[in-house]
């Protein structure tokens, strides 16, 4: 696979194809959301109460 950026006037551009082009800028929080740290956590599951660990059973 490559790509260069050379155009061929015979082959139609995205703009030909009426792809609306979107800047960067609008979609890079969206985009690094996965990246971030604790993006995953959702601060309305904070509000549940954590099991109690349970103890480890102990010999005798």
């Amino acid at each position: 696979e490559s790509t260069t950026d050379v155009i061929l006037p015979d082959l139609p551009t995205l703009e030909d194809l009426d792809v609306k082009l979107t800047p960067l800028e609008e979609r890079i929080f969206f985009e690094l959301k996965d990246y971030r740290m604790h993006a995953y956590h959702d601060p309305l599951l904070a509000d549940y109460i954590r099991p109690v660990e349970p103890c480890p059973l102990a010999r005798e």
